[in-house]
């Protein structure tokens, strides 16, 4: 889990409560993917290989921490290279969303990184630790 996704078991299903809270949000299961009312309820008819909001944030979490070919990802998830792309265009909005309510969303303006941080102890400057190495 941790070679694929960059996250614990633990730290997944933590951040899965909030994804799927933000899922719900952008996607709610009262309407359809055009934004109309449902005329039936939802999970009725045939079910894709992401059904479970699980799969959907695995697949999304080994996709941002690999980034392998469609093709390949499409080859692990029993997909087609058009499902690949249409599954990574209707996620990765949501991830955003599910980080920043934990409040760990990444500063992306350089000038503005130092603002979001603690004041440091007397004597003590940031360093930055670029690698994917846990501290």
């Amino acid at each position: 889990m941790l070679a694929l996704t960059g996250l614990t078991v633990n730290e997944f299903e933590f951040l899965l409560d909030t994804f799927r809270q933000s899922y719900e949000r952008v996607h709610p299961p009262h309407q359809t993917l055009t934004g109309r009312p449902r005329q039936r309820l939802a999970g009725g008819g045939r079910h894709g290989v992401l059904h479970p909001l699980e799969q959907k944030l695995l697949f999304l979490l080994v996709y941002l921490k690999t980034y392998p070919l469609q093709v390949l990802m499409a080859e692990l998830f029993g997909l087609s290279q058009q499902g690949v792309n249409y599954w990574l265009h209707r996620l990765l909005p949501i991830l955003p969303l599910a980080l920043d309510e934990l409040g760990v969303l990444p500063e992306r303006r350089p000038g503005c990184f130092a603002e979001g941080q603690p004041p440091a102890p007397q004597g003590r400057q940031l360093i930055l630790d670029a690698t994917e190495r846990r501290r």
